[in-house]
């Protein structure tokens, strides 16, 4: 398993790592903050001044200051900092489903649900990709709204994953959980229930930094075994293709052309007809190799479209006194490396300096020859991705 972390993890850290940064700079100086001399520096009064003219309210007053805020920003910046790390889990949840489907489809396929698309959602769809984003953000949408139960239940039915019992456990992930609804939908008033099922006896909930510290602590721990999961899942099932699978049939179209515009036959917007069904060229694979005075084209796709295509051309092509010296033959696909070995080869890629025999343990980890090793890291230099270190 690559030792490379997800996405969506990385993100998830990254957010993490922003919050105690914020917990680290504010926690010195709320005594500071508390004084009223720091409420008399020019800047803070101006600044007070300018705010006070877009509100509708005054924003504060020297009693308010006096009496309260060093309370009031203690656990206020706590608070803000609970409610945005649970969300931040919320987030890396859903985007590690998002992982798992950008890069293999299998634990999907036994998904029965349904997907609606209405005639003008589906006439504005030009590519298979466009219809796998339609479907992952239906997939992943509900999960937004859903509360940590269902997405644990959605990670058990869908993925074949238990995610409850990692970290602190589902118990505290749940309370984690509902701590933060009070803090969200409640303002930190309790309710009868939450009272009865932890034995609470205040009215208001208090984020303390022991509090604080462990839902660092467990969420930061449960996220990374949730990711370590997700890594082994897309492991599991993913599928190295070496070389591209092209489908049907490839020609090759060379003509020398007295056309300065475009060729109309070789644009995505060119219909023909097989049967009683029209396609257009986008519905074909199409390279163009050179154009100008010499056209060299490849054009591939299923048999029969492929070959109602070759006549509609062929007639524009015989009939036109535009173009001349036309051949129009068969060819064999060329071995274009898949997009799933370029992935896993930059994927086992270092950061750092390149060890010597990089290539050579690449390729025995994929099953590769060393030279297709240095091939497709070619195409990513090409791409700008993995240049070698220095």
């Amino acid at each position: 398993m690559t030792d490379k972390q997800l996405r969506s993890f990385k993100f998830f850290e990254l957010e993490l790592k922003s919050l105690s940064s914020f917990l680290i700079v504010t926690n010195p100086y709320l005594t500071e903050l508390a004084s009223s001399v720091f409420w008399e520096h020019e800047a803070i009064k101006t600044e007070k001044t300018r705010i006070s003219t877009l509100l509708t309210f005054p924003p504060t007053t020297q009693e308010f200051i006096a009496r309260s805020f060093e309370q009031n920003i203690s656990f206020l910046s706590r608070e803000l900092i609970y409610i945005r790390i649970v969300s931040a889990l919320e987030i890396f949840l859903i985007q590690s489903v998002r992982d798992v489907f950008k890069q293999t489809e299998k634990p999907f396929e036994s998904n029965n649900k349904k997907i609606e698309l209405n005639y003008s959602q589906v006439l504005q769809l030009s590519s298979i990709r466009q219809l796998r984003n339609a479907m992952l953000h239906k997939e992943t949408r509900p999960l937004s709204s859903a509360g940590y139960e269902d997405v644990v239940k959605y990670y058990k039915q869908q993925l074949r994953l238990d995610i409850s019992s990692l970290g602190p456990g589902l118990g505290k992930m749940k309370y984690y959980h509902q701590v933060r609804h009070i803090l969200v939908h409640r303002l930190g008033k309790v309710d009868k229930q939450f009272q009865k099922e932890h034995n609470f006896k205040k009215t208001y909930l208090q984020i303390d930094e022991s509090l604080l510290i462990n839902l660092f602590n467990d969420v930061y721990a449960y996220a990374y075994q949730v990711s370590e999961k997700i890594k082994a899942l897309i492991d599991a099932n993913k599928i190295l293709k070496i070389y591209r699978q092209f489908k049907g049939e490839r020609l090759r179209i060379e003509f020398d052309s007295k056309i300065n515009d475009k060729v109309n036959f070789l644009e995505p917007e060119y219909h023909f007809w097989v049967g009683d069904d029209v396609f257009y060229l986008e519905d074909l694979g199409l390279h163009i190799i050179s154009k100008g005075a010499r056209y060299m084209v490849e054009v591939w796709g299923e048999t029969e479209i492929l070959k109602a295509y070759k006549k509609s051309i062929k007639t524009r092509l015989k009939t036109s006194k535009y173009f001349e010296n036309i051949s129009v033959k068969p060819v064999a696909h060329p071995q274009v490396f898949d997009e799933s070995i370029i992935l896993a080869v930059s994927k086992l890629l270092p950061n750092e300096v390149w060890p010597l025999d990089i290539r050579k343990t690449i390729a025995a980890e994929l099953d590769i020859s060393i030279s297709k090793v240095s091939q497709i890291i070619k195409i990513l230099n090409s791409r700008g991705m993995h240049l070698k270190p220095e």
